[in-house]
C-alpha cells in the first residue's frame, strides 16, 4: 500500500469516525432542551439548587444548622457552592428570583466547567499523539458516551471537580514526561482545588503523585517536586477547609465528613449492587467500546495461522452487538442486555490481541498511556469500592476513569491507523459500531426526558387538582416536583436527610413533615408506593388522608373531610381492593 493510499484511506476512516460520533454527540441537545425548562435536569437536583441559593440571604449556613425552616442536608465540598454564589449575586441584578439567579449560575458553571473538560481531554490525547485529529477523536467519544448525562449542565459540582482534576493532571504530566517543567505550580494548585469540589479528588491526587513519582524514578529525575506538590495540594485544600469550618461555625466537618462517612451505615451496598453498577457502567460504554474495537479489528489480517480467523469473528461479533443495542432500544430487557454484556467482553479480548499486532512501541506515547492506563485502573477500583460499600454510587464517581479511557482510545485508534503493517479499511462492522453509539446515546437522553416531561405534565395535573395552589400538595420522594409545583419549602433530599437523620444531625422527618402533612394545608400526597407510609414513617391514613386513584405514576392521597370518616372509609375498603382512578394519564 502507498503512502497516499494510506493517506487517504486514513482521511476516509477519520472522516467516517467525525461524522458518525458527532452524530451521537448532538444528542446532547436533548439535555440542554430539559436544562433550560425550569425543571431538575436529573432527579434530587432542586435540594442543591436551593442550598446553593440559600447562601444568597444565609452565607454561613450552607451546612446547617439544619432545623426548622432549613432541611437542605448537603455532604459535597464547599467550592463549588460558593463560586455559584459569587455568579448568583451578580446575576441577581438582572434576575430578581434568587433561584433562578442560582439556577443560571451553576448551571452556566457545569456548562462551561464540560467545555474545559473536553479542552483538557483534547490536550491529553495529543501529549500522547502528537496529533490534533487524536485529540479531537478523544473530545467526540467522550461527549458521544451518555455516562455524564445531565451533569453537563445540572447544579452539581462534578463537572468542575472533573475538569480541575484533568487540568492538573496534564500539567503534571508534561512537566514529568515532558523536558519543561512550567505547569507544576498550576497543575497542583488545580488537583489541591479539586479536593474541595468533590472529597473523592484527594485519592486522585495521591493516585497521580504514586504514578507520576514511578515514571520520574524509572527516568532517573529528581522526584522530591512529586511528593512536594502532592504535600502542598493536600496543604491548599486543608487551608481552604478550615476557612470554610470557621465560616460555617463548626459545621463544614460535621456535614461533610462525619455524615458522608455514616452514609454506607444507613444505606449499605450489597455485592449484587456493586455488581450492577460495574455492568451498567459496561453498558454505558457500549459505544466507546465497540468503535475501538471495529478500527482494531480492521487493522488486523495475519498472514497465516489460527488468528487469521480472529478479524472476521470480532467484526461479526460487533454487528451483533449493535443489533442487540437497536433491540434493547425497542424492547428493553434483561436477557437483551445481558447477551450484550457478554458480547463486550469477547470483543475486548478480541480486542487486545489486534492492539498487541498492530500497534507500535512508541518511548512517549507509551509513557502516557501506562500512566493513562493506571490512573483509569486506579479511578474504577475508587468506582468498585464505593460501590461496594453504599447504594449512592453511581456513574459520576466514574467520569474521571472515562475521561482517561476516552484519551486511551482515542490513542489507539489514532495509532491503529498509522500503523505502517496495518490494513485498514472502512468497515460494515465500524458502520454499525458508529451507528449502535448514536442509537444508544439518543435512546438514554430521550428516555430521560420521556420521563421528566411526563412527570412534570402529570405533577401539573395534580396541581390543577387542588385548584392550582401550590400550598396543598406535596410529592414524597419528589423535591423536584415539589419545588416547581408543591410545597417548596418542604423540599429536601429524602435519601440523603434520612443520614443525617439517623446520626442527630438533623430533626426528624416524623416531626416537622408529619406537623406539615396534619395541620390541614396540605390537601393532596401524591406518592410513588402503593402503602400510605411514606418518607420518615409517616402513615397518611394516620393523619387523614384517603387513597383516591393514581395519576401516572403516583398514588394519590387526598385529605378526608374528618379523621373519622376517614377511618370509617378505611374499615370499609375491601382488601385488596383497589380505588378507582381520580385522573387517566
Amino acid at each position: 500500500m502507498s503512502v497516499s493510499d494510506a493517506g487517504g484511506r486514513i482521511g476516509v476512516l477519520f472522516t467516517l469516525l467525525v461524522a458518525g460520533l458527532g452524530l451521537a454527540v448532538s444528542a446532547f441537545a436533548v439535555w440542554l432542551g430539559m436544562a433550560v425548562d425550569g425543571g431538575d435536569v436529573e432527579a434530587s437536583e432542586s435540594p442543591l439548587l436551593l442550598a446553593a441559593a440559600r447562601q444568597l440571604e444565609h452565607p454561613g449556613e450552607l451546612y446547617g444548622p439544619y432545623r426548622a425552616g432549613h432541611r437542605l442536608v448537603l455532604i459535597h465540598a464547599p467550592f463549588y457552592y460558593r463560586v455559584t454564589l459569587g455568579a448568583a449575586w451578580v446575576w441577581r441584578h438582572v434576575i430578581p428570583d434568587p433561584v433562578r439567579a442560582t439556577m443560571l449560575a451553576g448551571r452556566a458553571l457545569s456548562g462551561l466547567s464540560a467545555l474545559a473538560v473536553l479542552a483538557a481531554i483534547a490536550r491529553l490525547a495529543r501529549l500522547g499523539t502528537g496529533s490534533h485529529r487524536a485529540g479531537l477523536l478523544a473530545v467526540l467519544l467522550f461527549a458521544a458516551t451518555p455516562i455524564q448525562g445531565g451533569l453537563v449542565l445540572e447544579v452539581r459540582p462534578d463537572m468542575l471537580g472533573l475538569a480541575c482534576t484533568l487540568w492538573g493532571t496534564l500539567l503534571v504530566l508534561e512537566s514529568a514526561l515532558g523536558p519543561i517543567a512550567r505547569g507544576r505550580i498550576a497543575g497542583f494548585a488545580l488537583l489541591g482545588l479539586a479536593c474541595v469540589i468533590k472529597q473523592q479528588h484527594a485519592y486522585s491526587l495521591v493516585l497521580l503523585g504514586f504514578v507520576v513519582g514511578l515514571i520520574v524514578l524509572e527516568r532517573r529525575g529528581r522526584l522530591a517536586w512529586v511528593p512536594g506538590g502532592v504535600i502542598a495540594a493536600l496543604g491548599l485544600a486543608a487551608t481552604v477547609y478550615a476557612i470554610e469550618q470557621w465560616a460555617t461555625s463548626g459545621n463544614l466537618w460535621r456535614s461533610a465528613f462525619v455524615a458522608a462517612s455514616h452514609v454506607s451505615e444507613v444505606h449499605p451496598a450489597t455485592p449484587g449492587a456493586a455488581l450492577n453498577l460495574l455492568g451498567a457502567l459496561a453498558w454505558k460504554n457500549c459505544g466507546l467500546l465497540l468503535v475501538t474495537a471495529a478500527v482494531s479489528l480492521s487493522a488486523v489480517e495475519p498472514a497465516s495461522g489460527t488468528g487469521r480467523r480472529l478479524p472476521p469473528i470480532g467484526r461479526g461479533l460487533i454487528v451483533v452487538a449493535a443489533i442487540l443495542v437497536g433491540l434493547q432500544a425497542r424492547a428493553p430487557g434483561p436477557l437483551v442486555a445481558g447477551c450484550l454484556l457478554g458480547l463486550l467482553g469477547l470483543i475486548v479480548l478480541l480486542t487486545l490481541t489486534a492492539w498487541v499486532r498492530v500497534l507500535p512501541e512508541d518511548g512517549r506515547t507509551g509513557d502516557v498511556d501506562r500512566v493513562l492506563l493506571m490512573l483509569c485502573s486506579g479511578e474504577l477500583g475508587l468506582t468498585a469500592a464505593l460501590a461496594w460499600r453504599s447504594t449512592g454510587a453511581w456513574f459520576n464517581y466514574a467520569l474521571l476513569a472515562e475521561a482517561y479511557a476516552c484519551v486511551l482510545a482515542a490513542s489507539v485508534i489514532w495509532r491503529t491507523l498509522l500503523a505502517r503493517e496495518a490494513i485498514v479499511r472502512p468497515s460494515f462492522a465500524l458502520i454499525a459500531a458508529l451507528a449502535a453509539t448514536g442509537i444508544f446515546a439518543y435512546t438514554d437522553a430521550w428516555e430521560v426526558k420521556g420521563k421528566r416531561v411526563l412527570e412534570r405534565t402529570l405533577a401539573a395535573r395534580i396541581l390543577e387538582a387542588a385548584g392550582d395552589r401550590r400550598e396543598r400538595v406535596y410529592f414524597a420522594e419528589s423535591p423536584g416536583a415539589n419545588r416547581v409545583f408543591g410545597r417548596a419549602d418542604l423540599v429536601h433530599d429524602p435519601w440523603l436527610y434520612s443520614v443525617f437523620e439517623a446520626i442527630g444531625l438533623a430533626d426528624p422527618r416524623s416531626i416537622w413533615l408529619k406537623q406539615a402533612l396534619g395541620d390541614g394545608t396540605i390537601a393532596i400526597v401524591a406518592t410513588r408506593l402503593e402503602t400510605a407510609v411514606i418518607e420518615g414513617g409517616i402513615d397518611l391514613d394516620a393523619l387523614g388522608f384517603q387513597r383516591v386513584g393514581r395519576v401516572g405514576p403516583w398514588v394519590l392521597w387526598k385529605r378526608s373531610e374528618t379523621r373519622g370518616q376517614a377511618r370509617i372509609r378505611a374499615l370499609r375498603r375491601p382488601v385488596g381492593g383497589r380505588a378507582p382512578d381520580m385522573l387517566h394519564s
